[in-house]
């Protein structure tokens, strides 16, 4: 397709292609000119511009379908735009003379429409360029119209709209016959497309017409007319109209409002002049729409009803609704405003007409009108501030109706059918009342504490009004108001109970203020705050009370029950904790309800009259709804056997009556009907929960009879004709489209009144809450009316008994089915068969889940002959149930596909079209099993373009087919890809259901195909995107198909497609009216986002020139992108799947884009945040009280018809969301400058592009405060929750402008006062809790720099203190968990705030990890020090830590601590009170029964559940502050009294509000200890930061020696906790929590060594008590050293040593750092958990401390133990040394300290065996360093260091001896002086340890190298021979004294040294290195003479050459110490001028 790329079409290709492809290769060819020629300059069509004028005229006769008629019409008149005109009259005369000839034979249809589709186009893109020739134009057209086809009608109606548009005014007198045409087919036209075209066309003319009452009247009429009847295109089209005309009539209101708008006085002249005055008033326009809305339409002027009959279409008042809502959205929301009160009065009065309820379903669907308008109005196009003042409005029209109805009962009858009807306007009113207060949220607040308003009180009003509706309307305004401000909902609910308790009760108080009881308890459950445990026992006692005293009043006995009943029902919604305790009263009452036997039953059947019949069913009714809300809400509650089996008895009960009850209904006449048909509904209900409770089912048998006559319609012969409503649920989603508008519907804006056009059967859309008041604690959007809400209880149990039934009684189920369908007729028989199949096809999906058969073959058989008769039903949604049963029955095995089949080939028209449904139902059933059979068929039934439901039905079960067949389908894709093109080439533009269909056939084909399209040409991918070109092309539900489309195409061949073109009319889709291409736009938009975020609001700037078509309905892209974009929509859009879309896109641009885009981004969240003023009927208002940056902070206010509505909250709280996204995503990048001003301006230097956030820290402390200020509380919410991270991550940024001060400094008095208002006492316990933790996070990140800047903060939190010293609830309206959440975060900020301050003040062992990165370790000190550790000297290391850089906050610790200290005492208890309730909370469910039954310190025993999350959550924090409290009490305890190796166990009484009790020292650590331990046994539930502070807390509690003490009295203790750790190591990656499991064991280890010395002292002083340390007598000495583990056996048993405990620890440690020290075992690695990289670059941290924890295993062995743990010590030893230098060292020195193990070297046996072990591994590291192999041989420097280890302490033999010389004479040998020093480094530390003996052989080498180093070369030369000497002077020191005393030996060796040392020193001038090497040599010598001065001066006297050489260093180094003549000082002279004050110490 290429080929068809080129400015004019290519010919020869064209005729080269077969006739099927040439529409493919036209379509192509044009939808490139139509690309091309928007861009194209004059210029450049110069010289093709008549050949391709020639060419498109030519393709007029070419047959084209409509998409290409569409794209041939716009290139022709974008060619002539573009291009010279001077072919354009021409082609007009053409296609005049083409629509002239009068040809109807259907070949020359396509000519006729393509011509007059082109002419549409070019008057509408040329405009008044088309001349006169317009006239002409016209008149052919409308001649046209009288023997014209409905095609050719639609689009001559089409273009004569396109003429009005592009000529507007110019048009004259033909305007009139255009109107006269457009008004004729509107009255008299047939076909409902080209009614709604010319609704269209009146629609565009309406700013040309001068109207006239006259012509309003008569347009209006017209409209009507037309509305009936009507599909939902053409109520759309003339609602429209008549909204646009309505609007058209009242010119000067817009007018006065755009004249308010203009500045200066000329305009305001000049408006006067240009006065319009309103063509009716608006008193009469809304009488027009109201006469239309009640009679089907009135004239004002001539007052004849033109709609027969006292009730209106439903239709004309759908469609009248629409332009209602049109009409103001014409006019904008500016006049809404100011129009508000008449327009709800208006609104409110249709509602309350006679006219408008003349039967109850007509009442409710008028309501639902209503509510449309005003949702459509007031809740979207109103802000905030407008919406607060309608709900005002709103309320003050609820009081004038109330006040108008005597409540008098001797007036009754007078006003009752005043009060009848006006029960209608006090339902909507309520419902928009209530809807306005959840869109307002928590700032409704300001409505409800108007004392002028009394909100509150109207709503109450109306619970006692007479009419039920109203009662329940009022209940559910309390719901929605209490579900927006929680704190409503306790004292709403203590209202009605005591409105239920007052005397002289009415039937209408006690059903009001029970049904506002219910409502409110039914909003519990959806706030996160909730009601105080004791509300739910008040509520049921006054429920109780109703139930009782039922019965002392036959007046009030009805309303009594239903109450009581309603109210325990809305108590199951409080969830099981409230209902736990209320179980056993509700269980006596249900057993009270029922009658318990048989013989009862027939007792009660004997007596009572209609009215106690009436009220005993109502009542049971009522309890089985009571039993329902059980089981749905607290199903955990029946799982025990015995409340099962007492809930099974009132099931029972009520089956048994239901049973009996046809004699008493037949006695008592039909008052009975309703009451027995409500218990039936509530006995299927609760029967079907008991299924999802997971208790048994009841009985089958007797249901199954039931549920036949309910389906059958036998159970109600009034109730016949009604059909369920869930077979649109029941059938497959992909499905639902059989059911034509009713599959779609629900995808529209107007659903939610369209539905009550759909089925009549079903009632459907008249949900109402009078229907069931059990709603008003389950859902608000109401039930259906009683006879359909039985039937859909009853079908939705059916599946559930069919799949228990027995087989004979599933046989005679269907059989009855049959003859029910038979027996009956016309709609009765429709009602049936759509009961029967809905039901049958959820039964057979049941089977299906629960992998349960059919059944035998008469079963079988019998479904069959339901499912073959049901597709030849005359009803089209019973066909296409029966065909959605066959595809279900193949599931169950009942293979029908070749009798479908039959059915498709031969059957007549409809039965063939369902029976294609059900081939492709089959497919999906069977996969690929015999799609071959039934593609030719579905496809050959595709191609009758005679039937269009056939079309569709076959299309869609093609697409069906395709989407079974997967993979196998590949080979036919070609095929069906040409017949779908075919279809979108040839099919009418007005088919939407096919349109649809074969946009979900290509769908299906996309995915077939799948990732192949990645690899194919571009022609393949090229076919697709035609195809989705021209279903775009269709419009409607079609495009959003195409866009599905297009997006599948992006995930698989995203290379193909273009997104320069793609993206832009995407964001233009945003603003179509079909909310089903608005999903699918933002659907698509939300993948592209993902991997294109930059490219796609690049490419989305593009469509800024778009504007929307409509007012308020989508948006368009303005200057602030897509993003703002985004934003706006979510402010106007109420599709909550769309809304999704919206934000997930939003969020995909934040996350990708801000890297680089900060600042855009921050002013568009920045402009989101900013809220102003919404006063438009004053253009001087004033912005309102804020910072002193509000004038920056505010938009200017605009003053237009249509303004942009200000963000809402919900939109603001989605902004402060990104804010963080932003935030967390520039953490992502790991860039510090994002959060460091400093390094981000020095970026800026280089790149002048970049962009951090650092540069935008003032806005995000602005936003965040005007977030956390916010009047709503998610709003307040998530501005806490942004400046609480705003103050993490700069709490260290410096500031750069004023150095040394922090960049947050500035803004301390910004947090303050955006944390003030959190801690009032009116505010949520959420709110205050994320307050705390802002609290802790600014005192503790350490910004400000005195204490005294902490005050006020400081201060919030000592205020919040008092809340802790109360016991029980301290929020009184909200839940007892909130007191717990409060409190808790309160105990948390403090202990965070103590942590920060012990941590600053070096308090805090362990606390180094949190600094690992900014203060790394020293490991070689460390190393350093653990080796003058283990040799008992002095710590000599260098263990200075660097500097901070911020050393003037060192003292910040200290200054903490005097904050916190005055509360220290009190908060330690209540942590550690806070951290045994969480103990408590954490115990297994079986240990429930040993909690507290009065609760806890912090938590009521009521709401443990609901309480342990906020315990989850403040755990760590408390855990880590009250060890560090107990660290510092032991501290403070062993400073002032030290005790005698006694663990100190004092008890101490701790009181409280919360509690009191005594508590030894002891069971405080086990506490924490023990918590510790439950931790980390469940890791997997913890975060890896909440482990490393329980690690940490495990530190700071053993840090104490007598916590150490208390852990090792049971070392079964110890040795388990090394078991946790050990598991811990095994499952962390993180190097902190490593290295704390380290600083664990070593403290283990520790506190063992400290009880091991101590039992060795003891049972010294036992056995040797009168002998002094020195002279121990060795067998004590034996004796003593079998207290280590091991004893004399030297056994270390797993699981009871902790030597082997520990040892485990530490290999597993080992290996995270070195995973290649795993033990290896027969195939592979076993164990390996370290990674390749070693836990980074604070691994040799990790092992540094692991191997000095191996060093201290064998001090708590005994000999035999010591021998034992050697061998695994020495073998680590060894390996660990390749693993790098810190390794190597660490290794080295655990050598060195198994060598001198003491404890293995006490015995002489034992001595002997450590011997061997020395020597093997002395062996294996000679072996290592020769080794061949690179990865397993050691350097050769380190295994001379371990050698030299090793050596100190093992015996030599000669065949180790050699071998080990050997090696260090080749590393002396070596060239390289640096391994050389290292090497005379470790011969050093052999000679100065007694191996002296290998002087010989190493002593010359070291010798020879020191003197020929007189002249060194370099830096290392002189390191060499520095070490060089070192070494020999130490040889010279381990010279034994006896030998020394000798000339030989030690003088002889200092006769070589010296010259060779003199011979360093340097005499003038030397290079750098070379002075290096003098001073060395000077400072040696003057330190060797005075040891050995005699013969230091023998060896002076006998050479004079050394001696002068010394001598004149000497005093040379002499000089050069001299002082120098110091300069005299300056002395500053004095001031003549004294000044009073000292300015010394001005600052």
């Amino acid at each position: 397709m290429e080929v068809s790329h080129s400015l004019t079409l290519n010919e020869s290709a064209l005729q080269q292609l077969p006739e099927d492809k040439k529409p493919h290769f036209i379509f192509e060819w044009l939808r490139f000119l139509d690309k091309v020629l928007v861009a194209a300059h004059k210029s450049d069509l110069k010289n093709c511009q008549q050949k391709l004028v020639a060419q498109l005229v030519s393709l007029l006769r070419e047959n084209l379908g409509p998409p290409a008629r569409r794209l041939l019409a716009r290139c022709l008149a974008t060619l002539f735009s573009v291009g010279d005109t001077f072919l354009l009259f021409d082609t007009v005369n053409k296609c005049n003379d083409i629509i002239k000839l009068k040809d109807d034979s259907p070949s020359y249809l396509p000519t006729r429409l393509a011509a007059i589709c082109c002419l549409g186009s070019m008057y509408e893109k040329l405009g008044r360029m088309m001349g006169r020739s317009y006239e002409e134009t016209v008149t052919t057209l409308v001649r046209s119209m009288k023997s014209a086809e409905s095609q050719t009608r639609l689009e001559i109606m089409n273009t004569l709209g396109k003429i009005c548009i592009g000529m507007g005014t110019a048009a004259g007198t033909s305007l009139r016959e255009v109107s006269r045409a457009a008004k004729t087919s509107l009255l008299n036209e047939r076909t409902s497309s080209v009614r709604a075209a010319a609704a269209n066309v009146l629609r565009h003319m309406l700013p040309l017409l001068k109207l006239t009452p006259a012509d309003v009247d008569a347009i209006a009429a017209a409209c009507l007319r037309a509305a009936h009847p009507s599909d939902y295109n053409l109520r759309c089209a003339v609602a429209e109209l008549l909204g646009a005309l309505m609007a058209a009539t009242q010119a000067e209101e817009t007018n006065n409002i755009n004249s308010k708008s203009k500045v200066g006085f000329q305009a305001v002249q000049q408006n006067k002049k240009e006065t319009t005055k309103n063509i009716i008033s608006l008193e009469e326009a809304l009488n027009i729409l109201m006469g239309a809305f009640l009679r089907g339409g009135t004239s004002f002027l001539k007052g004849e009803i033109i709609k027969s009959g006292s009730g209106v279409n439903r239709e004309v008042r759908v469609c009248v609704t629409y332009a209602y809502v049109i009409f103001v959205q014409n006019m904008g929301g500016v006049w809404l405003e100011r129009n508000m009160t008449t327009f709800l009065t208006h609104v409110l009065d249709l509602v309350a007409n006679p006219k408008a309820a003349s039967s109850h379903v007509d009442a409710v669907y008028s309501r639902k009108c209503i509510n449309y308008i005003l949702r459509n109005t007031l809740g979207r196009m109103l802000g905030e501030k407008a919406q607060a003042a309608a709900c005002r409005e709103i309320i003050h029209i609820v009081a004038r109706q109330m006040n108008t109805i005597d409540f008098n009962p001797e007036n009754a009858k007078d006003c009752n059918q005043e009060t009848l009807f006006s029960q209608h306007l006090l339902v909507c009113a309520l419902t928009e009342a209530g809807e306005l207060c959840l869109q307002l949220g928590t700032s409704v607040q300001n409505l409800v504490s108007d004392q002028s308003l009394n909100m509150i009180d109207t709503i109450f009003m109306v619970l006692e009004h007479p009419c039920a509706a109203a009662r329940l309307a009022a209940a559910g305004a309390a719901r929605r108001a209490c579900s927006a401000l929680p704190a409503l909902t306790t004292p709403l609910i203590d209202r009605a109970a005591d409105a239920l308790d007052r005397a002289a009760p009415t039937p209408h108080r006690v059903a009001g203020y029970s049904a506002a009881l219910a409502a409110v308890l039914g909003a519990v459950r959806h706030s996160p705050l909730g009601v105080p445990h004791g509300r739910g026992k008040i509520a049921f006692n006054a429920a109780e009370q109703l139930l009782r005293s039922a019965g002392q009043s036959s007046r009030l006995t009805a309303a009594r029950t239903a109450a009581g009943w309603l109210i325990v029902g809305a108590i199951c919604t409080l969830g099981v904790p409230v209902v736990r305790g209320l179980l056993p009263r509700m269980l006596l009452l249900w057993r009270n309800s029922f009658p318990r036997s048989a013989k009862e039953l027939e007792s009660e059947k004997a007596r009572g009259d209609a009215f106690t019949w009436q009220v005993t069913l109502e009542g049971r009714a009522g309890a089985l709804s009571a039993l329902h809300s059980l089981l749905v809400h607290c199903p955990s509650l029946v799982n025990g056997d015995d409340t099962a089996k007492r809930l099974a008895q009132p099931i029972e009960g009520a089956i048994a009556v239901l049973t009996n009850l046809g004699g008493v209904v037949r006695n008592y006449g039909g008052s009975l009907k309703a009451g027995a048909a409500l218990l039936r509904l509530r006995l299927y209900r609760a029967c079907a929960a008991l299924a999802g409770a997971g208790a048994a089912p009841p009985p089958a048998a007797p249901l199954l009879r039931l549920l036949a006559a309910e389906l059958a319609g036998a159970a109600d012969q009034s109730g016949a004709t009604v059909a369920t409503g869930l077979l649109r649920t029941a059938m497959h989603p992909r499905d639902t489209i059989l059911l034509g508008e009713e599959g779609w519907i629900y995808d529209t804006d107007h659903a939610e009144i369209e539905e009550q056009l759909i089925s009549p059967l079903s009632a459907s859309g008249s949900a109402a809450l009078e229907h069931d008041p059990c709603c008003l604690y389950t859902n608000l959007a109401g039930a259906q009316p009683l006879g359909v809400a039985v039937i859909d209880a009853a079908v939705a149990l059916f599946p559930q008994v069919f799949s228990r039934a027995a087989n004979k009684h599933r046989q005679q189920m269907l059989e009855h089915f049959v003859e029910c369908v038979k027996m009956s007729k016309g709609a009765r028989q429709e009602a049936v068969q759509i009961n029967v199949y809905t039901a049958l096809l959820l039964a057979l999906r049941t089977l299906a889940e629960v992998k349960s058969p059919l059944g035998q073959d008469a079963v079988k058989n019998a479904a069959t002959e339901i499912v073959v008769a049901g597709l030849s039903a005359n009803s089209v949604n019973v066909r296409a149930a029966a065909a959605a049963c066959a595809g279900r029955l193949c599931v169950a095995g009942v293979d029908i596909s070749e009798r479908v089949l039959q059915l498709a080939r031969t059957a007549p028209r409809p039965a063939r079209a369902a029976a294609a449904a059900a081939v492709g139902a089959v497919q999906r059933a069977r996969g690929t099993a015999s799609s071959a059979a039934a593609l030719p068929v579905l496809r050959a039934l595709a191609q009758d373009n005679t039937a269009i439901e056939v079309q569709v039905w076959s299309v869609h079960a093609l697409s069906v087919l395709v989407d079974a067949s997967g993979p196998m389908f590949r080979s036919h894709v070609e095929s069906t890809l040409n017949l779908a093109l075919k279809l979108l080439f040839t099919s009418p533009p007005c088919q939407d259901d096919l349109h649809r269909c074969i946009g979900r056939l290509l769908a299906a084909l996309i995915t077939v195909v799948g990732p192949e399209l990645q690899a194919c040409s571009g022609g393949a991918v090229g076919r697709f995107v035609c195809a989705c070109a021209a279903l775009a092309e269709c419009g409607g539900g079609a495009r959003a198909e195409a866009i599905g489309c297009l997006q599948q195409l992006q995930m698989f061949a995203p290379a193909h497609l273009n997104l320069h073109t793609l993206v832009p009319q995407l964001c233009r889709d945003l603003s179509s009216s079909s909310l089903a291409v608005r999903r699918a736009a933002l659907c698509c938009l939300r993948q592209l986002v993902q991997k294109e975020a930059a490219d796609v609001c690049e490419y989305a700037a593009l469509a800024a020139d778009h504007v929307p078509p409509k007012p308020y309905c989508g948006v368009g892209i303005g200057d602030s992108g897509l993003a703002g974009a985004l934003f706006a929509y979510l402010d106007t859009e109420r599709d909550e799947t769309a809304l999704s879309h919206a934000r997930d896109a939003l969020a995909g641009c934040v996350l990708a884009a801000p890297t680089r885009q900060l600042r855009p981004w921050l002013a568009l969240a920045k402009r989101v945040l900013t809220v102003k003023l919404e006063d438009n009927n004053n253009p001087d208002v004033d912005y309102e009280e804020g910072d002193d940056d509000q004038a920056e902070f505010h938009a200017e206010s605009e003053q237009a018809t249509h303004p942009a509505i200000q963000p809402r909250w919900m939109t603001r709280v989605f902004a402060m969301e990104c804010i963080q996204k932003i935030m967390s995503a520039c953490e992502a990048t790991g860039d510090v400058a994002h959060f460091d001003l400093m390094k981000a301006r020095e970026k800026l230097q280089t790149d002048q592009d970049g962009d951090y956030l650092s540069l935008h820290l003032a806005e995000l402390v602005r936003m965040a405060f005007v977030g956390a200020t916010g009047e709503s509380d998610a709003l307040r919410l998530s501005g806490l929750r942004a400046l609480q991270r705003v103050v993490r991550a700069f709490a260290r940024a410096p500031d750069p402008d004023m150095h040394p001060h922090l960049l947050l400094e500035q803004y301390q008095a910004q947090v303050g006062a955006a944390l003030r208002p959190a801690f009032a006492a009116e505010t949520a316990s959420h709110v205050t809790a994320a307050a705390c933790d802002v609290c802790s996070a600014w005192i503790g990140c350490g910004v400000a720099r005195d204490i005294n800047d902490l005050r006020r903060v400081h201060q919030l939190l000592v205020t919040s203190l008092d809340k802790l010293n109360k016991k029980g609830n301290t929020t009184l309206i909200y839940n007892e968990s909130m007191a717990t959440l409060e409190k808790l975060s309160i105990l948390k900020a403090w202990a965070e705030v103590y942590i920060m301050a012990m941590v600053s003040n070096d308090s805090a062992p362990g606390s180094y990890v949190k600094q690992l990165d900014a203060k790394p370790i020293n490991n070689r000190a460390e190393i350093a020090k653990w080796r003058n550790r283990l040799s008992q000297s002095r710590d000599n290391a260098n263990t200075a830590d660097d500097d901070d850089e911020y050393g003037e906050f060192e003292s910040k610790g200290e200054s903490l601590l005097k904050l916190v200290e005055p509360e220290l005492e009190s908060l330690g208890e209540n942590w550690l009170a806070a951290l045994r309730d969480h103990a408590l909370l954490s115990l297994p469910p079986e240990f429930s029964s040993q909690l507290p039954h009065g609760g806890g310190a912090f938590y009521c025993a009521e709401t443990a559940d609901a309480s342990r999350p906020h315990y989850a959550r403040a755990w760590p924090s408390l855990l880590y502050a009250a060890a560090l409290r107990n660290a510092a009490r032991a501290a403070d305890t062993t400073s002032e009294e030290k005790t005698d190796n006694a663990v100190d166990n004092r008890t101490t009484k701790t009181e409280n509000g919360n509690f009191e009790f005594f508590e030894p020292v002891d069971e405080r650590f086990h506490l924490l200890f023990g918590i510790c331990m439950e931790a980390l046994c469940a890791q997997r539930d913890m975060t890896v930061e909440n482990t490393i502070t329980v690690l940490l807390s495990l530190v700071t509690l053993l840090d104490a020696p007598e916590n150490r003490a208390r852990l090792l009295k049971d070392k079964a203790l110890a040795i388990e906790l090394c078991q946790i750790i050990h598991r811990t190591g095994l499952t962390l990656d993180s190097v902190e929590a490593l290295v704390l499991v380290a600083d664990v064991v070593a403290l283990v280890l520790r506190g063992a060594r400290d009880q091991l010395t101590a039992a060795m002292h003891a049972k010294i002083r036992e056995l040797a008590p009168d002998e002094s340390p020195e002279n121990i007598p060795q067998s004590v000495l034996e004796v003593v050293h079998t207290l280590g583990e091991g004893g004399p056996t030297g056994d270390l048993p797993p699981g009871k040593s902790l030597v082997f405990a520990c040892l485990e620890v530490c290999v597993c440690l080992l290996v995270r750092r070195l995973p290649r020290l795993s033990p290896m075992k027969q195939e592979g690695t076993v164990g390996v958990i370290g990674v390749k990289k070693g836990l980074g670059v604070h691994g040799d941290t990790l092992l540094v401390k692991t191997l000095g924890c191996m060093a201290e295993l064998t001090t708590l062995t005994s000999p035999q133990g010591a021998l034992s743990v050697l061998p695994t010590l020495l073998y680590l030893g060894t390996e660990v040394l390749s693993g790098g230098p810190v390794a190597a060292e660490g290794g080295v020195a655990l050598l060195e300290r198994c060598g001198g193990c003491s404890a293995a070297r006490l015995l002489p046996h034992t001595r002997a065996q450590h011997d061997r072990l020395l020597q093997a591994t002395l062996a294996k590291l000679v072996e290592r360093v020769k080794c061949e192999e690179a990865d397993q041989r050691l350097d050769g420097v380190v295994g001379a260091r371990a050698m030299a280890a090793v050596l100190r302490h093992a015996p030599l033999t000669a065949a180790l001896h050699y071998p080990a010389v050997n090696h260090l004479r080749q590393c002396l040998d070596t060239a390289d002086n640096e391994v050389f020093a290292e090497c005379c480094t470790v011969v050093g530390a052999l000679w100065s340890g007694g191996a002296a003996l290998w002087a010989r052989a190493l002593g010359a080498r070291v010798l020879a190298r020191a003197a020929s180093a007189r002249a060194p070369a370099d830096a290392a030369h002189v390191r060499a021979a520095i070490a060089a000497v070192g070494a020999l002077d130490r040889l010279v020191d381990a010279v034994p004294d006896s030998e020394q005393d000798t000339y030989y030996k030690g003088i002889q060796l200092l006769w070589m040294l010296v010259p060779i040392v003199i011979g360093y020193l340097r005499e003038g001038s030397a290079p750098p290195h070379a002075r290096t090497l003098h001073d060395f040599a000077l400072a040696w010598l003057m330190r060797v003479g005075p040891r050995y001065p005699q013969e230091f001066k023998t060896m002076m006297q006998q050479s004079s050459e050394l001696r002068t050489k010394l001598e004149g260093a000497v005093k040379a180094s002499q000089s050069a110490r001299a002082p120098r003549p110091q300069r005299p000082a300056y002395t500053r002279p004095q001031p003549s001028i004294q000044l009073k004050t000292d300015f010394s110490d001005f600052r």
